[in-house]
Order: C-alpha cells, then sequence, then structure tokens
C-alpha cells in the first residue's frame, strides 16, 4: 500500500498495517436522543433546579455552611403562553461558562467539585426531551453586561448546533445575580402533564435534605397560585432511630478515611409512612429508593422484604463518594460503590428483626379486618337463610294514633298479639336462628336489636380430634366460628407479601367460605332442625350436600372483590354490599 508503514512481512502483518489516524466525530443530533432518557416533564424540571442549588452552593459553602442571604428558587408554568421559567438568585454564570453549555456538551466545569452535583454537563439540555426551545440568561455580581443564549433543539448542522449569544447592560437584568432558563413550544403531550402539585411533590421528594436548610426557598407559581416547598419531617413518625455515619472504609485490609461521612439515617415507624420508603442521596438529592437500586438489590439478603417495608423510611447519604449514572437512577460500578454497600449489609440483620416485631404487633389488627369482613358476608347469607326457611311471611302494621284534647297525634300502645291492622303470623313462626345480640350504650333502650348470623374469629391455638387430628374450625357456643390459623391447610393458603403482610387469595377465600360454610349450616340445622322445611332436606343427604356447598359459593363470590387486596391496606368494612 502506497504511503504505509509495514509492520511486519507477512500477509497477516499486512492487515494490521496501520494506515492513518483518523479523529472520531459525534454528531449534536446525539443530544435529543440522549434527552429520551426522561421519561415525565417533572424530571426534566429537577435538572434545572439541580443546577440553581449547585450554584447556591458555592455561597453555601464560600459561608461556613450558610446562605449569606436567603437564596431562592423559583419555577413560573404560564399556561398561556405555554412556558416554563427557571429563576434563581445565586452567583450566576460568565460568558465561558455559559458557552461551555453549547460547547462543550458531556465536560461539565463541576465534575471534579466536591460540593456540587453536575457530573456530565448534560442537565441543561434535558429540555430537549419535552420542548423546541430553550433561553438561559446570566449575570454575576461582578459583571457589568448580563449574558443570554438561545438554544433550538431543530438548529443541528453537521459541525454542531447553532445558538445564539447575546449582550446586554446588566440594569436590564431584574436580578442582582443569578440564572434565568425559559422553555418554550412544549409538545402538546408533555405540556399536558404538567401540574404543580405534582411537581412540588417531586421537587420535595427529590431534594428534601437540601429543603431543610435555613434561607432556602423553592417556589412554585401557577398562574396566581404559589405554593412552597416544604422537607419531609421525620420527627413528626414515633419510631425507633438507627443512625450511623461512615467516616472510613476498609476492603483487604486497606482503609481509607472518607474527605466527607457516608451518613445512615433510618426510622422503623410505629405507624405506617406511605409512599417514604428509604432513599439513597447524593449531596442533598435524591438518587432512588434502596429497593430499587438494581445492583444493591442483587447483594441485599432480604432484598423488597426489608428496604420496601411500609413501617421502614429514612436515607442514606453517600456524599459523592458514588457517582450517579446518567439517568441517575443508579450508580457506577466501582470499589467505592462495594464498600459502601458492605456497610450497609452488615446492619440488615437488626432492621429486619426490628420490623418483624412491628409485622407481629400489627397482624392481630389487621385479623381483625379480615374477621369484620368475614362477619359482615356471614350476616348478608344468614338474613337470606331467615327469609327462605320462613313458613309465611308478615305483613307490615299500620301504626294508630289518637287525637287528644290540646295535644297533637299521640302514638298509641300496640296490644298483645300483633294488633294495628295487620294480620297475625302462625305460631310457629317464632325465630330461633343463632344470633349475636347487639350493644345499646344509651340510657333510651327499646327491644334489644339481633343480628343474623354469626362473628368469625382467628385463633392462633391448636385444636385436635380425640384421635389427635388437627381440626381445622369449630364453632363457639354464644355464635362465633373460630378458624384455626395454626392448621396446615391454612398455613398452606396464607400467602404474604415479601414486606410479611396477609394477603387475601383466591385459594384462602374458598378454604373460608367452605369452613364457615360446615360450620354455620351445621348450627343453622340443628336450630331450626324442627321445621318442616329444614326436616325435609336433611332427610335428602344429597340435597343438604348441595345446601351446604351452594352456601359455600355463595359466600366466596361476595369475598371475591376483596381478592388480591393486602389487608394492612385493607379499609374498616361495615355490611358488606
Amino acid at each position: 500500500i502506497p504511503g504505509a508503514k509495514r509492520q511486519g512481512c507477512c500477509v497477516r502483518c499486512w492487515s494490521q498495517t496501520i494506515i492513518m489516524s483518523i479523529k472520531v466525530k459525534v454528531s449534536p443530533r446525539i443530544v435529543s436522543n440522549i434527552a429520551k432518557i426522561y421519561q415525565n416533564t417533572s424530571r426534566v424540571f429537577m435538572e434545572y433546579i439541580d443546577n440553581s442549588l449547585d450554584s447556591g452552593e458555592k455561597l453555601f459553602e464560600n459561608n461556613n455552611r450558610k446562605y449569606p442571604y436567603k437564596v431562592q428558587i423559583s419555577i413560573t408554568i404560564d399556561p398561556e403562553a405555554k412556558t416554563v421559567t427557571f429563576e434563581d438568585n445565586c452567583v450566576g454564570m460568565d460568558k465561558d461558562n455559559l458557552l461551555r453549555i453549547v460547547q462543550n456538551i458531556g465536560d461539565s466545569n463541576k465534575k471534579n467539585d466536591f460540593t456540587t452535583n453536575g457530573q456530565f454537563g448534560f442537565g441543561i439540555h434535558a429540555y430537549a426531551a419535552c420542548a423546541n426551545r430553550m433561553e438561559v440568561l446570566t449575570l454575576t455580581l461582578a459583571s457589568r453586561v448580563a449574558y443570554k443564549i438561545k438554544v433550538d433543539r431543530n438548529a443541528y448542522t453537521e459541525e454542531g448546533e447553532i445558538a445564539d449569544l447575546i449582550e446586554f447592560p446588566r440594569e436590564k437584568v431584574s436580578i442582582k445575580s443569578g440564572t434565568i432558563v425559559k422553555l418554550f413550544d412544549f409538545d402538546n403531550d408533555w405540556w399536558r402533564e404538567i401540574t404543580p402539585q405534582e411537581l412540588k411533590n417531586e421537587i420535595e421528594k427529590h431534594f428534601e435534605q437540601l429543603l431543610a436548610r435555613d434561607q432556602l426557598q423553592i417556589k412554585i407559581a401557577y398562574g396566581k397560585e404559589e405554593e412552597i416547598c416544604q422537607p419531609f419531617n421525620y420527627d413528626s413518625f414515633l419510631g425507633t432511630k438507627i443512625e450511623k455515619e461512615v467516616t472510613e472504609l476498609e476492603r483487604r485490609g486497606t482503609k481509607s478515611i472518607l474527605q466527607s461521612p457516608v451518613k445512615i439515617y433510618l426510622k422503623i415507624t410505629e405507624d405506617i409512612v406511605s409512599n417514604k420508603r428509604p432513599i439513597f442521596v447524593n449531596k442533598g438529592r435524591r438518587i432512588e429508593e434502596i429497593q430499587a437500586i438494581k445492583s444493591f438489590r442483587a447483594k441485599s439478603k432480604y432484598r423488597t422484604g426489608l428496604w420496601a417495608h411500609n413501617n421502614l423510611t429514612g436515607y442514606i447519604e453517600v456524599a459523592g463518594l458514588l457517582n450517579p449514572t446518567l439517568p441517575r437512577d443508579d450508580f457506577e460500578r466501582s470499589t467505592n460503590r462495594q464498600m459502601v454497600y458492605e456497610e450497609i449489609l452488615k446492619m440488615e440483620d437488626e432492621i429486619y428483626e426490628a420490623l418483624q416485631a412491628i409485622n407481629k404487633r400489627s397482624e392481630s389488627a389487621n385479623m381483625n379486618k379480615l374477621e369484620d369482613l368475614l362477619s359482615s358476608a356471614l350476616s348478608k347469607l344468614a338474613r337470606q337463610d331467615y327469609l327462605r326457611f320462613r313458613t309465611s311471611i308478615s305483613q307490615g302494621t299500620d301504626v294508630n294514633f289518637e287525637e287528644l284534647e290540646g295535644s297533637d297525634l299521640l302514638l298509641k300502645t300496640k296490644k298483645e298479639g300483633g294488633g294495628g291492622g295487620g294480620k297475625k303470623t302462625e305460631e310457629h313462626q317464632t325465630e330461633d336462628i343463632p344470633v349475636v345480640e347487639t350493644q345499646d350504650e344509651t340510657k333510651l333502650k327499646g327491644k334489644e336489636g339481633k343480628k343474623s348470623g354469626f362473628n368469625v374469629e382467628f385463633s392462633d391455638r391448636e385444636q385436635r380430634k380425640a384421635d389427635g387430628t388437627l381440626i381445622r374450625s369449630d364453632y363457639i357456643e354464644g355464635g362465633a366460628i373460630i378458624i384455626y390459623k395454626s392448621h396446615p391447610d391454612f398455613q398452606e393458603r396464607l400467602k404474604k407479601t415479601n414486606q410479611g403482610e396477609m394477603k387475601i387469595t383466591e385459594r384462602l377465600v374458598s378454604y373460608l367460605a367452605s369452613e364457615i360454610a360446615i360450620q354455620y349450616k351445621d348450627k343453622f340445622f340443628a336450630v331450626r332442625g324442627k321445621q318442616p322445611e329444614v326436616q325435609a332436606i336433611m332427610n335428602q343427604r344429597k340435597d343438604l350436600f348441595v345446601d351446604i356447598v351452594s352456601f359455600s359459593y355463595q359466600f366466596e363470590s361476595i369475598l371475591q372483590p376483596f381478592v388480591g387486596k393486602n389487608l394492612l391496606t385493607l379499609e374498616s368494612v361495615g355490611d358488606v354490599e
């Protein structure tokens, strides 16, 4: 090959000859493609708020970890113009740093700054996921002029991105120093999902550690409405704290002192904390829930059984020791990651044991919910049986009134024997169906109310027949059907979530319906055995079995809407529909 440098003398060597050095060119269109990692506007907006917080961090660190004045970050959503503006009163950028936004994509000058969160210099271009245009205006205290740059995601050439840089006097700017980012021309699908409440929730979740600082405020304006973002208050929940600071890491006998400690703050709460599972935090910014980080979950002994538990909340601040991936939903593979994970894993047994104690305390209350549900369902079917076995339907009675002098109408006392205009029911109409009497705590007590059916209760005890066979269920005089939880058939059908919460399943519903049907029908026929219709059924064994199975099917059908629900989240039930 003319002009080539031979690296050897054989044909194989000729195939490895260096012909020339070439320059690898990256198309600027890659910006739009990378922006597709963002799946919602709230996550896009976090990038611009994060940049403002990074700017404020310089003030914080240079002033003994305090803000020298009230740092304000404002997000203004204009529903008429369909624009979103992010404004801060922090340090701003000079001309060179502003130009880096478009000239040095992926090469952030913050990546070696321990105090800030930026790594790639790409976050400013997140707008390309949802909008066509962006304007960035910035001003420093020392500058006499302000600079604005206009960027359009559609304005690309083979040489790169076309952007306009504008310069004008600082007197024309509303801020003394800081940065204003404005996004225009949103895609319709993305614009429709912008809501101030969702954005507020995301900010409070994403920056909860920073929001707790004095002299920092993040606010959202939507039309004439304004919302101030608030930090999460862990102290508002009763529970046990587990705290640890890791100041050094050790691997294979080598120790390294950390520039900033890894802080572990976890809390096992008495009550459920909704949507607040423990999170990884980096420099005050939420990375992701611990249970959702794949690299950590793969090493965890208990996985979601611990880290997704409803009674566990808190955070682990990795303080810049670990680098988030580009979408910030995991950490880059590194030795530091392995060592930090090992420190956390050492605490898992202690946390898991404490959570198991919480599970045992709450299990009784959760089973009470199921008892109420079953009792209510049984009451409904018992009322149907009551009507089925009646020999006649009693008619309603008219109410008689007498007119007294100087008085309005007075209710006339009903005579013995069912007077008042109604027809007397047959003597064998007396109802002896097993009932549970209701309580009346008032002093004005009339006729005692009754309800059909039995209470259903669960027991941890083990009951056996004379031959030693375990009993699945039983009837206790006084109106209670007992389901024995220790029986293997019950345990086999008992499913729990990874967090130890009992779940209502199809098999459990069938099991409960069958056991309750047997106990209920047995007692029902025993009490009502003298009725002709019942006696007829009892004289035909097949019809008796069919009746019990039919009752079981009815009971199972009533419980179907509850299949798949956790007892923990099951609302209190009254009379089943």
